[in-house]
């Protein structure tokens, strides 16, 4: 849709090595695991699934703050240096 399309063409634009060459990306969110929107991508990128499809590169893009706060706590270490954070 015209939504990715769009980040993706930023990407190819601004974007340096291996962002630049970046041509899918997931939006995606787990109706399952809905508590902290930190955790829910962590446990996307440490599935069975994506460790098999070896995921070396990865950036959010959200609305919602994914560093700060004693929620995110938890996985902080892992998301410092891949958040962009948006204006909703």
């Amino acid at each position: 849709d015209d939504f990715r399309q769009g980040i993706l063409d930023s990407f190819s634009i601004y974007g340096q090595g291996s962002l630049a060459e970046t041509t899918e990306f997931h939006d995606w969110t787990d109706v399952e695991n809905h508590s902290e929107r930190q955790w829910e991508i962590w446990d996307w990128l440490t599935t069975t699934k994506n460790k098999k499809s070896n995921v070396r590169n990865w950036v959010v893009l959200d609305d919602e703050e994914l560093l700060e706060g004693p929620k995110n706590a938890k996985h902080r270490g892992a998301f410092v240096g891949h958040v962009v954070k948006t204006d909703s």
